[in-house]
């Protein structure tokens, strides 16, 4: 086996603090016992130049890495800084050399952790493809995001959204109460029997009022003409009932007017009737004297009134078991088909 000769190399070695109080000559290198850190010197650079930087790690405030030198990289609270000076115990030596976002977009926040600035979103970089055309939702590159409406039944008005118009396609029917029927797509109207109500000149007019549903309370008296009235107890009456019943009476049985009886409620045979312009009876009279003893009656033998009797006939009339005689005052003679018909007349006895 060849002989290996072992030789131990030491180079210059002493504290940092020693270190930087010396210039190293060129290619000389020098190590830090204290912070394990190789040094090499151009000749010129008090403490020489550093043997490859360092990334420390996050103990803590950047400031308190003493062992740090020119160009090396630490962490503090999620960023990233380089120490571009000499002393690393002086915060404004060390660059902040992490993402340095657009501040308009993303920020850091109270965590240094990156974060969407507020109003970060523009319009400018919302993706079109993001709007649901089906959505309801517009989108315009100036305008930015915007609702859809029809601009009939929906509008917008300064910035706010406005019905303009409901009309039955957008009314439920089942939003209707009492009374309405339509809605679904179907004109609304009133729900009316139409055999009772019309609408003449698109208004609600009564056609035939019901049978049993309006009563003497609902009624004004203003309603009533003449010869009509409203009890106390609420019927309809009539004004004669307490006014004058000579010419007017009401059966009380059939509740029906009619005309009152004159001269007794009877009239004479072969009586006549004399009526007022109104058509109530105001006299009677017997026509039956003056058609027998008018001028040329000759059919007629004697007068109804005579008492005294010649020459005429006695006709016996049986009545019951009694055989009563009347006096005959002459007789109607009647042309008829079978011949002459005479039909006596007489005047009872008084």
């Amino acid at each position: 086996m060849p002989d290996i000769e072992i030789v131990k190399l030491k180079i210059r070695r002493g504290p940092d603090s020693q270190r930087k109080l010396v210039t190293l000559e060129q290619g000389e290198l020098g190590y830090t016992t204290d912070f394990k850190r190789v040094f090499i010197g151009d000749g010129i650079t008090v403490g020489g130049a550093v043997i490859g930087n360092k990334v420390h790690p996050q103990l803590g405030a950047k400031t308190n890495i003493t062992s740090a030198v020119t160009n090396d990289i630490v962490y503090e609270s999620n960023k990233l800084y380089q120490l571009t000076g000499s002393s690393p115990t002086v915060n404004g030596n060390w660059t902040f050399i992490g993402t340095k976002p657009d501040t308009t977009f993303l920020e850091y926040d109270v965590s240094n952790e990156l974060t969407l600035a507020d109003q970060g979103i523009t319009i400018g970089k919302i993706n079109p493809n993001i709007v649901d055309i089906t959505g309801c939702v517009n989108y315009d590159s100036l305008s930015g995001l915007s609702v859809n409406v029809d601009n009939q039944t929906i509008v917008t008005d300064a910035n706010s959204l406005k019905v303009q118009t409901i009309d039955e396609e957008h009314i439920n029917s089942t939003a209707l109460g009492n009374g309405l029927v339509g809605g679904s797509g179907t004109t609304i109207t009133v729900d009316a029997n139409v055999a009772q109500f019309g609408f003449a000149g698109n208004s609600l007019t009564l056609e035939a009022l019901p049978n049993g549903i309006v009563d003497v309370p609902s009624l004004s008296a203003d309603s009533l003409g003449d010869g009509l009235k409203i009890t106390p107890g609420n019927k309809l009456d009539t004004v004669v009932q307490g006014g004058d019943t000579s010419t007017i009476t009401l059966d009380t049985f059939s509740g029906q007017l009619s005309l009152s009886a004159v001269g007794a409620g009877s009239l004479d045979t072969f009586g006549t009737l004399t009526y007022d312009q109104y058509g109530r009876v105001t006299n009677t009279e017997s026509s039956l004297q003056q058609s027998l003893c008018a001028e040329g009656a000759t059919p007629y033998n004697g007068f109804v009134t005579q008492t005294a009797y010649t020459d005429q006939t006695i006709i016996d009339v049986l009545s019951g078991t009694n055989t009563v005689s009347l006096s005959s005052a002459g007789f109607i003679q009647v042309e008829t088909s079978l011949g002459k018909l005479a039909i006596p007349v007489f005047l009872p006895p008084q």
